[in-house]
């Protein structure tokens, strides 16, 4: 393949929604699920079954879990918990192996807990098809079903969007920023029309505001607020870190629901035992957390950004004493008030808890004035903007040829141009930051790699953003340190930068650094991204998906979007 090849057929129906720019949120929008569980139509949610309100429905809440020692333990913990739901939050055993995963929770949790699923993007390669994931969980479903005689259902397509009932309590569990497509119209029309005392949307990415980590935006704010507007619980994983934020009036904003309350402002950090938090949601106003210390490893937090983030109420890390594995576990209708939760997020290793609060649900109460509220924030009147996320896919997927290309081709070969069509955004929106996404993807060489010592630092990837030189706009930004046929370009919109990681992992979403630093790009047209990988470790490391199961884990470019009316 020549460089200028160009790797190449995104679906019609997708083109047609990025022409109308409706927002489709992250990596994997082509994504399809093998597995649907009874299709439900789009009129409403399920039939509300009234929560018994002599017992308690107890629901455990992980991510990241793996294969480990620690992950076992967890799942024994949460067994003696005695959970009548466990909702994993995504990547669920960095092996895949689905019968490896499968049987860990067997050997531990047991056969019968119903076991609900956020897809994670370690799981999409091995999510669909004969005897992936999606096959296990759609079994595990069905069996949960028959055992609760109904008081445990779900429809929808395994991965994309799903709607459970669990003894009346309401989950939608989907694939927003790793999967699918359609999640936040899904929430409105579920959620958003349910009258549930308790709903939950459960994900596994996340906003970087709201985890404790150095993790990119990878969902879009639009999800949050659809959930915030439900009045529903918000539960991710990923960033592998414990956190809770206060209760949010708009995450879009970063607004606090009670911001005036000083008692609601300090973080519980490397904090032990702490006290009761005491938290009342309702439709308007809500909190979410992470719980991605499923077993697979702990991270520490992103010190520099904590101090900016007044919203994060409590969070464990790798900087936090005897943190190891946990789970947030909540019992809903507890000490016999259907209005009233009891939470807490506890380490199953050395048991200890490092959060405790109570929930209040209110779902009868009047969704809160924002408008007013954000004007007295400081507004002062002037115009309302949102930050919005649009995934544009690989303008042409190959469905024959290679499924994988390494980036580090060789000297001589040139980069590895992909193409995207950017979609004319309405009037008042400008393209706020636009990134690369690339999965990176598992081989023989990169074990190989791996195994005589390669590290992620050893690899550097130079990448640039141009439209055609016919076009209204030359080079919109050039990052790294040299780069073919610079005279085909205009003069760059940003200053020149290497793409480096800490991680360049398999089965992970690489993003890059921003590739439009300009205020007046208002998209339109086709835009070709330039990939080549250089350092002593990029043959090993540099393979990513350029076309597998019909464009799922294609390139993408995701644009973060300014609309302001």
């Amino acid at each position: 393949m020549t460089a200028n090849t160009r790797i190449s057929t995104m679906a019609a129906a997708t083109l047609a929604l990025l022409l109308l720019a409706v927002p489709i949120h992250g990596f994997g929008s082509l994504c399809r699920s093998s597995h649907t569980l009874d299709p439900m139509t789009r009129a409403g949610p399920l039939s509300t079954t009234p929560p018994d309100t002599t017992k308690a429905t107890r629901i455990a809440f992980l991510g990241d879990q793996g294969l480990t020692l620690d992950s076992a333990t967890l799942l024994t913990h949460i067994r003696e918990w005695g959970p009548h739901a466990v909702v994993h939050l995504g990547d669920l055993d960095y092996k895949d192996d689905p019968v490896a995963w499968d049987s860990q929770i067997n050997a531990t949790l047991g056969e019968r807990v119903p076991y609900l699923v956020a897809i994670g993007n370690h799981d999409v390669p091995r999510w669909s098809g004969p005897g992936g994931y999606a096959e296990v969980i759609a079994r595990r479903i069905a069996a949960a079903e028959r055992d609760t005689h109904g008081q445990v259902s779900c429809h929808g397509e395994i991965g994309a969007n799903v709607l459970c009932n669990v003894h009346g309590i309401e989950l939608v569990v989907n694939g927003v920023g790793t999967f699918g497509q359609g999640h936040v119209e899904f929430v409105q029309e579920t959620l958003g029309k349910s009258g549930a005392t308790w709903k939950v949307c459960a994900w596994h990415k996340n906003q970087r505001a709201y985890q404790p980590g150095a993790k990119i935006d990878e969902t879009g704010y639009a999800i949050y607020d659809a959930c915030r507007a439900a009045g529903a619980i918000v539960a991710t994983a990923h960033e592998h870190a414990y956190s809770r934020t206060h209760v949010m009036a708009s995450f879009a904003d970063q607004l606090l629901a009670n911001a005036s309350d000083p008692a609601t402002l300090p973080l519980r950090s490397n904090h032990p035992s702490p006290p009761h938090a005491n938290l009342t949601i309702q439709p308007g106003r809500t909190f979410a957390f992470v719980s991605g210390l499923g077993g697979e490893s702990v991270r520490s937090a992103y010190w520099p950004e904590i101090a900016q983030r007044p919203w994060l109420a409590a969070v464990a890390t790798a900087d936090t004493p005897d943190v190891r594995a946990g789970a947030v576990l909540c019992e809903f209708g507890a000490r016999g008030d259907p209005q009233r939760a009891e939470c807490e997020f506890v380490d199953a290793v050395n048991g200890i808890v490092f959060d405790r609060f109570t929930i209040t649900s209110r779902p009868d109460a009047a969704p809160p004035a924002i408008a007013k509220m954000l004007t007295a924030a400081g507004t002062n009147g002037s115009p309302t903007c949102r930050r919005d996320t649009i995934d544009v896919p690989l303008r042409h997927v190959a469905h024959r040829g290679p499924k994988r290309i390494n980036l580090a081709r060789g000297q001589g070969v040139g980069p590895v141009r992909f193409e995207f069509e950017v979609p004319r955004l309405a009037a008042g929106s400008k393209v706020a930051a636009a990134h690369l996404q690339l999965m990176g993807a598992p081989s023989a060489l990169r074990n190989a790699a791996v195994a005589s010592g390669a590290r992620p630092e050893q690899m550097v990837l130079q990448v640039a953003a141009h439209r055609p030189s016919s076009g209204p706009m030359g080079l919109l930004s050039k990052l790294g340190q040299s780069v073919m046929h610079w005279t085909l370009w205009k003069p760059a919109l940003a200053p020149p930068t290497a793409w480096a990681s800490d991680e360049w992992e398999a089965n992970e979403v690489w993003v890059s650094p921003n590739l439009y630093q300009s205020e007046t790009v208002t998209g339109g047209g086709l835009v070709e991204v330039e990939v080549s990988a250089t350092g002593a470790a990029a043959a090993g490391l540099g393979e990513v998906y350029v076309g597998e199961r019909g464009g799922c884990l294609a390139p993408s470019l995701m644009l973060h979007i300014d609309v302001c009316e």
